[in-house]
């Protein structure tokens, strides 16, 4: 059934391949418009010697035309064919495998003990001849006689004129120049035999040590040759040693013969596939469902539930069935008696049972109160149940127990619940075998952290673990609220890696990199993140998986301008990743085809200075060269992940050293060697990236702009959406020549490559489903210090990270007008020096006073007093260093720049009141400055 399935989903899907070129499944074509169809799918030429085969396997009509129909049930058929072609191949291979691993193991066991004589022979060596058949062989009995040296055999008589004996017959050799010589006789009526021919056979020709079947001819007595002719296979084993390394070589070249065949059918079918994207990934998520259910993961990765509570479902569905019962018949007994104590035992059971809140000291009380309980109807059924049994019992016995009806239901419903009880007793006895000791062992103790457990433990299951290390934990889960499957990554010992990765994933706002869904801390404070969970697994698994055929040139542009719009957003960002492999690639496969999640951001910025942020293999030369990792070390990964997804393997071998990469590098000695199978478009995107001179190769702006990338944007490999794809458009159109908003980052210095990166008081947004940990990213809040609490803690921030970040904020006051998400605009700085000559000219003008005290020189303690209080306030709010700073500026630049400026740096300051106080000191030095020269 589930073949048939798959077979009409495998038509739909090509017949909707063929609809996109506009041809219906059952319009007639010729050879040509059909070849014309394929290689409209494919862009290029199909190969012509497989669309032949598919041809002449179809049926025509009369006037040699086909339907899409016919063509799809040859396509599937053909796809049968070469699938079990690869694997009975692959069946072969392992075969044959098996048999050289056998026969090299005699081999290794053999070759150091075997003994040979002076002649090179081994000493236990023999001949072996087996006579099949003899050839015009006259009707009559035939004996042989065999002879080798002074050893002789005969086999019994054969009647003609084809005699078959399939005897085999050994001899032993000791020097190798032997000759074994046959005697046929034939035998007459009176027993006289008569020689019919001989046979001699040399050894010279079995020195291969293999079975050698020979066909010859007899010679009479006058040395005359015969028409009679004799079969026989044989051979002689001289060396075993040298015997089996023989057999060893024969398997070795039927192992290549058929990986040759392997991958000459499996090119056929990714041939056959290549001009149906859409096919190949039913084909692969139809083999992924498969596999999910053939294979199960090994018992080693089965992780515990997170529920504490016992696993032996049976107890539980029975004890919560019990209960059930018993307090049901405790409702009933309450119209002959009281069940006050059965009724709350039970209710508060089911509610203690069923919130999770049992423990085994609990279970045993619970047992005691089941125990009176049963005492106490044992009692009752004793005094009330003897008129009941129709004994002797008294007027008010038979009141109760007889001529009442509701009491004779009661007594027997008593009964049947006194069964239930000793049930449940035995029950409640195996349940607290798996119970822990104290609740406390079970759920944390605060409130937040218990609601939040329930709540986990209710919404997500683990499946099975995937990675462990001393760091971090990562496990599969699925979700019991929508039956998804997610990654669960439990930090185990540094918690801050964890918040680091959540503020940077906050900050960045991109569907290609792998996003934080939750995330909460576990009973052991340990920050529990989860994230989406990628059904492809990495690019380096998935290019593997390509061995031996080559990937889809489609699916390659399609994870490239992925990849390349997720670098287009992180240099707007100012952001390295660093860390760009094909294991931080993770893939995911849609309706629409494959989309990739970048992760591993974190690692980016948490290497020291003695260790690669990455393997050395994917290093650029400005990296070991020019101590520098910018915009463009980008371009290099992403040519080492194009490369190694065309040919399957990496530009440099895993284990070259760092010294011969850097060799190699500076002597501009590297081996592309890209297959012809691939367009000359994705040839020179791959070569223009592995550039190795740091100003030769292309930034993100300059590839975007290539002729082959925007035709792959255009036709489209990869659907973007309409923002993105107005995005790409912008910067394609743009006429900037780089992303100015970013620094060049040397590995020297500071990791944090801008401002939105080195600020130390990021207010999370609460986005994120079940936000459990707002007091890890709760911003303190600014209240007014002291001077000398504001002086002590201005001398602990006066660090070469502080420093850089001031600078570098400070020039982009100086350079930069605004800046937004899609447009960067620049202005030059005017020179200082030229703008203090144009204020010069303006002081000559005289301008009436600003305060309404004039300045005089008896009123300068006043002014002085006024100057003080002002600067002490900034100080205070925002340093001296920034203060004198801005103080520099208040006459250069436009307010509402300034104020950009402080609302970005300072965003919990009053900035207009900061920069209202300095405005006021600079007007009041100009005015003291200006009085003092007037006079």
């Amino acid at each position: 059934m589930q073949t048939s399935v798959n077979t009409i989903e495998k038509a739909n899907v090509l017949r909707k391949e063929f609809l996109e070129i506009e041809i219906n499944h059952d319009e007639l074509l010729s050879i040509e418009q059909f070849y014309r169809c394929l290689d409209k799918k494919l862009r290029r030429q199909f190969d012509r010697e497989l669309g032949d085969q598919l041809y002449q396997r179809m049926n025509k009509t009369f006037n040699n035309k086909i339907t899409i129909d016919e063509f799809i049930k040859v396509f599937l058929q053909a796809e049968e064919i070469l699938k079990n072609k690869i694997e009975s191949c692959k069946k072969q291979i392992l075969d044959y495998n098996k048999q050289r691993k056998y026969v090299s193991n005699q081999f290794d066991s053999i070759k150091d003990s075997e003994r040979v004589n002076q002649y090179g022979i081994k000493e236990d060596s023999y001949l072996t001849v087996e006579l099949l058949e003899g050839i015009n062989f006259p009707a009559q009995n035939v004996s042989v006689i065999l002879k080798l040296e002074n050893q002789k055999q005969e086999i019994q008589q054969q009647n003609g004129p084809s005699p078959q004996w399939n005897k085999n017959l050994n001899f032993k050799i000791s020097t190798g120049l032997e000759e074994l010589q046959l005697f046929f006789y034939t035998i007459n009526h009176p027993n006289i035999p008569q020689l019919l021919g001989t046979v001699t056979l040399s050894l010279s020709h079995l020195t291969n040590q293999t079975k050698i079947e020979d066909c010859c001819q007899l010679f009479d007595k006058n040395g005359q040759q015969t028409q009679t002719k004799i079969k026989l296979r044989s051979q002689w084993i001289f060396n075993d040693s040298k015997s089996l390394s023989q057999q060893i070589e024969v398997w070795n070249e039927q192992i290549k013969t058929a990986q040759d065949d392997l991958i000459d059918f499996e090119k056929d079918l990714a041939t056959l596939y290549e001009p149906f994207p859409n096919y190949v990934q039913l084909i692969r998520c139809i083999e992924k469902e498969d596999l999910a259910i053939n294979h199960q993961p090994p018992n080693t990765l089965v992780m515990t539930p997170i529920n504490n509570i016992s696993s032996q479902y049976d107890y539980k569905l029975y004890t919560r069935l019990s209960i059930l019962i018993v307090m049901g018949i405790s409702v009933f007994i309450c119209f002959g008696k009281t069940q006050f104590l059965d009724l709350i035992l039970c209710f508060f059971f089911i509610i203690e049972f069923e919130f999770n809140r049992l423990y085994k000291q609990r279970l045993i009380y619970y047992s005691v109160g089941v125990g009176i309980s049963l005492l106490c109807d044992l009692v009752w059924a004793i005094k009330y149940s003897r008129g009941f049994w129709g004994s002797e019992a008294t007027e008010t016995d038979k009141y109760y127990a007889i001529e009442n009806g509701p009491n004779r239901l009661a007594l027997i419903l008593l009964y049947v619940s006194f069964i239930f009880k000793l049930i449940l007793c035995t029950l409640l006895g195996a349940l607290s075998q798996d119970m822990p000791e104290k609740l406390e062992e079970q759920l944390p103790k605060n409130n937040k952290q218990i609601k939040q457990q329930l709540l986990y433990q209710k919404n997500k299951t683990a499946q099975f673990e995937i990675y462990q290390s001393g760091r971090v934990r990562i496990e599969k889960v699925r979700s019991m609220s929508d039956n998804q499957t997610y990654i669960q990554k439990t930090y185990l010992s540094n918690k801050n890696e964890g918040l680091n990765a959540i503020k940077m994933l906050a900050q960045i706002k991109n569907q290609f990199l792998l996003q934080v869904i939750e995330y909460m801390e576990n009973e052991e404070q340990q920050l529990v993140i989860i994230q989406e969970y990628c059904d492809q697994g990495d690019l380096k698994t998935f290019t593997l998986q390509h061995i031996g055929y080559k990937m889809q040139e489609s699916i390659i542009w399609s994870l490239f301008l992925q990849m390349a719009y997720a670098l287009l957003q992180l240099n707007e960002l100012g952001i390295q990743h660093r860390v760009l492999l094909p294991e931080n690639i993770l893939l995911l496969a849609r309706t629409e085809g494959y989309q990739i999640r970048i992760t591993d951001f974190h690692k980016s910025s948490r290497q020291t200075l003695c260790q690669l942020p990455c393997p050395a293999i994917y290093l650029p030369h400005e990296y070991f060269f020019d101590g520098q990792y910018t915009q463009k070390s980008h371009i290099w990964q992403i040519g080492h992940i194009l490369y190694f997804m065309v040919s399957q393997k990496l530009l440099f071998p895993q284990s070259t050293q760092e010294n011969q990469i850097k060799e190699q590098l500076r002597r501009g000695r590297i081996q592309i060697n890209i297959s012809d199978f691939y367009s000359p478009g994705l040839v020179k995107l791959i070569n223009v990236c592995l550039t190795i001179r740091e100003n030769q190769r292309p930034n993100i702006l300059q590839i975007l702009r290539m002729r082959e990338v925007k035709e792959a944007i255009n036709r489209p490999y990869y659907e973007f959406s309409l923002e993105q794809k107005r995005h790409l458009m912008y910067w394609i159109n743009s006429s900037e020549t780089t992303i100015s908003y970013p620094v060049q980052y040397s590995f020297n210095e500071f990791d944090l490559h801008s401002p939105k990166q080195i600020s130390k008081e990021v207010v999370i947004k609460k986005n994120f489903q079940n936000s459990k940990l707002p007091e890890i990213f709760q911003q303190k809040q600014i209240t007014k210090k002291s001077s000398s609490e504001k002086k002590i803690e201005s001398e602990n921030l006066k660090t070469e990270i502080k420093r850089k970040e001031d600078i570098f904020l400070q020039q982009q006051l100086l350079t930069q007008t605004y800046t937004n998400k899609y447009f960067v605009g620049i202005v030059k700085p005017i020179n200082y020096h030229k703008k203090q000559q144009q204020q010069q000219q303006q002081n000559k003008i005289d301008a009436p006073p600003r305060f309404s005290i004039p300045y005089e020189k008896q009123l300068d303690s006043i002014f002085q007093n006024l100057l003080d209080s002002k600067k002490q306030l900034c100080s205070e709010w925002i340093g001296d260093s920034e203060y004198m700073f801005l103080k520099s500026q208040i006459k250069l630049n436009k307010t509402d720049k300034l104020m950009n400026y402080m609302q970005y740096r300072y965003p919990k300051v009053n900035s207009s009141v900061i920069l209202k106080q300095i405005n006021d000191i600079a007007d009041l030095e100009q005015q003291r400055s200006y009085s003092k020269t007037k006079q």
